[in-house]
């Protein structure tokens, strides 16, 4: 059962970085939300946009566009 368990969540953080690694430069929000989800949060100011998710991902756009990203930290590994 452990070694089902520790599968599993090695292939949902495989497929959640893979995600990440699709997001470009330029992208609006909604291809972005495509790529990787809906956010937990929204921070607007002036001309700027910051989107948080879980483990410290986050992504920022600049008039709408994608700038910035940062994917989250791998889940700790089961014991």
């Amino acid at each position: 059962m452990r070694v089902v368990v520790i599968a599993a969540v090695l292939l949902v953080q495989a497929s959640l970085h893979a995600a990440w690694r699709d997001l470009k430069p330029g992208i609006d929000r909604q291809q972005t939300i495509v790529a990787i989800g809906d956010p937990l949060f929204v921070n607007k100011s002036r001309g700027y946009e910051t989107w948080t998710y879980d483990r410290g991902g986050c992504v920022a756009f600049e008039a709408g566009r994608l700038c910035y990203w940062q994917p989250p930290k791998p889940a700790p590994k089961p014991r």
